[in-house]
């Protein structure tokens, strides 16, 4: 008798070959972690970002073209003065106009004044931001180029509170979340000197 024969008993193993679709899958979430990561550090640097006290130093001089004219700070003595540094195209900054005109709206009457200075390069670009914002505070160009360096514009949003003796006081850089209440409490601070 012949020995039983035995053939190999071959299984069929399902070999996972990793798909295109699964590498695409791994990328995407690593995209979507480092865009998350992105978001939780803007939000953690917009929940801390806070203004900072200035040393009471005078204020340099500065001028604007506005659509009405030319404005010079110097006009303001007396007066608790915001300058506002932004550009039309500056996402920030169109997020921060409304606060800033809610500020300028509820102590005007007070002796509150804001100066946007704009960074825009075309009068025509900022006259037609002006009318689509319904901003009512005075906002031009700067009469010369140096306001920036003199300024130290190196971020905008660039918020700057004047007190009534034309003294440099706070100062905002970029879009906090907590701006309009620190700015608020600033200008109530400097009303009452």
């Amino acid at each position: 008798m012949e020995p039983p024969l035995y053939l190999p008993y071959v299984v069929e193993t399902e070999t996972k070959m990793p798909s295109p679709l699964c590498h695409s899958r791994l990328r995407l979430s690593l995209v979507d972690a480092a865009i998350l990561l992105c978001l939780l550090l803007l939000l953690l640097n917009l929940v801390t970002r806070r203004g900072t006290s200035l040393s009471a130093q005078p204020a340099p001089p500065l001028s604007i073209t506005t659509p009405h004219g030319t404005l010079s700070l110097a006009n303001y003595r007396n007066h608790v003065v915001l300058l506002d540094f932004f550009a039309s195209w500056c996402l920030p900054c169109r997020i921060s106009i409304p606060s800033t005109e809610r500020l300028y709206r509820r102590y005007h009457r007070r002796g509150f004044e804001v100066i946007g200075i704009s960074l825009d390069n075309q009068p025509s670009q900022l006259s037609a931001f002006l009318r689509n914002t319904g901003i009512t505070y005075p906002a031009g160009l700067p009469v010369t180029g140096d306001i920036l360096k003199t300024y130290q514009v190196q971020t905008i949003p660039l918020l700057i509170l004047v007190d009534k003796q034309g003294r440099l006081r706070w100062r905002q850089e970029g879009l906090g979340l907590l701006t309009e209440r620190q700015l608020e409490a600033q200008v109530q601070t400097l009303l009452k000197e």
